[in-house]
């Protein structure tokens, strides 16, 4: 899709957690951008997405939904569950909700979301150094001490 900017986020919720985060990928030269998302659960797809081996670019939604009447002072809006009906048929679409992303994973994402972002080479080796000495103790007694 030809977005490339950043959509403003809605803040009249008391509580979703909107905001943006900068993220990097291969289709913007590996520059940083920023995305910005209406929710945790966008968040969550978003860091998913960002720290995927094959995620190529990532784009915000891009479709405006026109209103035929004003909401709250509102002409138009960006809804997640319209922008389907506006998208070309052979464009691909996932719903995704809550149960896809538990606590424990979007915990995890976040971690290598911060760990690719910030690499730290001397945490690098000492984790090498615990799983060598991890892998040589599952081989046997014989196969040296840590």
């Amino acid at each position: 899709m030809p977005y490339d900017g950043i959509r403003k986020v809605v803040h009249r919720s008391n509580s979703a957690k909107t905001g943006a985060l900068v993220g990097r990928t291969e289709e913007d030269s590996n520059l940083s951008r920023i995305v910005g998302f209406e929710s945790g659960l966008e968040r969550a797809v978003a860091i998913s997405a960002l720290i995927h081996p094959n995620t190529f670019g990532l784009k915000c939604q891009p479709r405006k939904v026109s209103f035929e009447k004003k909401v709250d002072d509102l002409g138009s809006n960006v809804l997640d569950l319209q922008i389907r009906l506006q998208l070309p048929e052979d464009t691909g679409f996932a719903v995704i909700s809550e149960s896809s992303f538990p606590p424990q994973l979007c915990g995890n994402n976040e971690r290598i979301f911060l760990a690719k972002r910030f690499p730290d080479p001397e945490a690098d080796t000492r984790l090498m150094d615990v799983l060598k000495c991890l892998t040589s103790a599952l081989m046997g007694p014989n196969s040296g001490i840590c």
